[in-house]
């Protein structure tokens, strides 16, 4: 079987990047079995909202162990948004993508500081999202 190998470079257009990807099927789809609440705001800090989303299974047996998931980027850039691992709470889990607050708004380590209020706010309303609080992963 003959592969397709697809060459960018720094100057390739970021909307030809992302329709290659999605025509090679690279760009995660999530399961229909899942659900997802978006954009919940755990904090505020900087004069922004601090926000999270929760992937979880439409049919939860009992109480969620939660994944949290702290995207790439050197505390630079990056975003909630694209949570590649969304697709485990098939597996009875609930994942859970926050942002924080990026180098270039506050110097480390104000991004620990928002991820560690992103897990007491999920301790914090455990119970309102079916979670449980005593089994939280980072």
């Amino acid at each position: 079987m003959n592969k397709i190998h697809f060459k960018f470079s720094i100057t390739t257009p970021l909307w030809l990047v992302l329709v290659s990807l999605c025509l090679t099927g690279c760009l995660p789809r999530l399961p229909k079995s899942i659900e997802t609440d978006k954009n919940i705001q755990y904090g505020e800090a900087s004069g922004q909202a601090m926000l999270l989303d929760i992937y979880r299974p439409k049919q939860i047996q009992r109480k969620l162990p939660v994944i949290v998931w702290l995207y790439g980027g050197a505390w630079k850039m990056g975003s909630k948004d694209f949570c590649p691992i969304a697709f485990m709470a098939t597996q009875q889990v609930a994942i859970v993508s926050i942002n924080y607050r990026l180098d270039s708004v506050a110097p480390f380590p104000a991004q620990i500081y928002d991820c560690k209020g992103a897990v007491r706010w999920l301790r914090a309303n455990a119970d309102k999202h079916e979670l449980d609080s005593d089994h939280i992963g980072v």
